[in-house]
């Protein structure tokens, strides 16, 4: 499992791998610890939540109704891709989380990059952004490792 892991981010973290080896070696910590597993499920729950490794640009989880939230994440993803949401006041003041991911999903995709929902069973909802050329290879070490996740 740990090689599946440490695969699964250097797909996410592509552009950073100094990134990958920060979070495999405190991963790695909490195992030593036998306090976690190497398995996804408990990493997005656990790890991510603890220790706070979502960068925002790459990989992130926000309260299911914390649009606020969702969107200041998103405009670190369009800065870390060259571009800015052109969000509205309503957007900003009234939308929810539903409401925005369509809206988010569409500039995206006008600039080659994909949005994918890891299927947690939490509350919580856990985001990750990558370019669409590495789509084959996030996929694919997604299934590798058990990773459940919905294309947006």
């Amino acid at each position: 499992m740990k090689e599946q892991f440490k695969e699964w981010f250097e797909v996410v973290y592509r552009d950073n791998p100094d990134a990958v080896n920060e979070i495999v070696s405190i991963w790695q910590d909490m195992v030593d610890d036998d306090e976690a597993t190497w398995s996804g499920d408990e990493i997005f729950t656990d790890f991510l939540l603890h220790n706070e490794l979502g960068d925002g640009s790459h990989f992130f989880a926000i309260d299911w109704k914390d649009a606020d939230t969702l969107i200041d994440y998103l405009d670190d993803v369009a800065e870390r891709f060259d571009f800015e949401f052109q969000w509205t006041d309503e957007n900003r003041e009234q939308d929810s989380v539903e409401n925005l991911l369509p809206l988010a999903v569409a500039q995206l995709d006008k600039h080659d990059v994909l949005f994918y929902s890891l299927e947690t069973g939490g509350d919580l909802y856990y985001f990750v952004a990558i370019p669409n050329v590495y789509q084959q290879d996030f996929e694919r070490v997604s299934q590798q490792w058990g990773v459940e996740y919905t294309l947006l």
